[in-house]
């Protein structure tokens, strides 16, 4: 099940390396963030279909069972 979802994930880095072997050509700099926001939205969907969800950190409080802490 998990070597799956990880599959499902190597599409999404063949369109990042894709993006970046092209991002000197000469497309405009519109273009080229519209290519990265649709590469950003098939990622979001393929964590998703994984489970995963956004949380609402941003000034709230933390909560050592809600949230992960970093540093």
């Amino acid at each position: 099940m998990a070597q799956q979802k990880m599959l499902q994930l190597l599409p999404v880095l063949d369109d990042l390396d894709r993006a970046t072997e092209h991002k000197n050509d000469k497309t405009t700099y519109e273009e080229y963030i519209k290519g990265i926001a649709l590469i950003e939205e098939r990622l979001r969907k393929v964590l998703a279909s994984a489970g995963l969800a956004p949380i609402e950190a941003l000034g709230k409080s933390f909560d050592p069972y809600f949230h992960e802490a970093i540093m």
